[in-house]
């Protein structure tokens, strides 16, 4: 999951399902997303529930938020919870 072996700006979508709990480095998982997400492209991910859930999204947001700073995206690519 850290290596995505697509290339740079090449997907509308990165959809992770149950997985980001076992990513052995989540900074790299997010930083992969970004490097192969076209410009408007949406990163999707579930988690599970029963308090985990709000924990891994504040990570994500923490970690999202350093990866787009260390690259130089804009604020308006940063990830959605709803």
């Amino acid at each position: 999951m850290e290596r995505l072996p697509l290339a740079a700006n090449s997907v509308q979508l990165v959809w992770s399902n149950l997985a980001l709990q076992w990513a052995t480095d989540l900074e790299a998982c997010l930083r992969g997303f970004h490097r192969v997400l076209a410009p408007g492209g949406a990163f999707v991910a579930k988690v599970f529930q029963g308090g985990s859930e709000r924990g891994m999204l504040d990570l994500m947001k923490r970690r999202f938020a350093t990866v787009r700073a260390a690259v130089g995206a804009s604020p308006g690519s940063a990830p959605s919870a709803r």
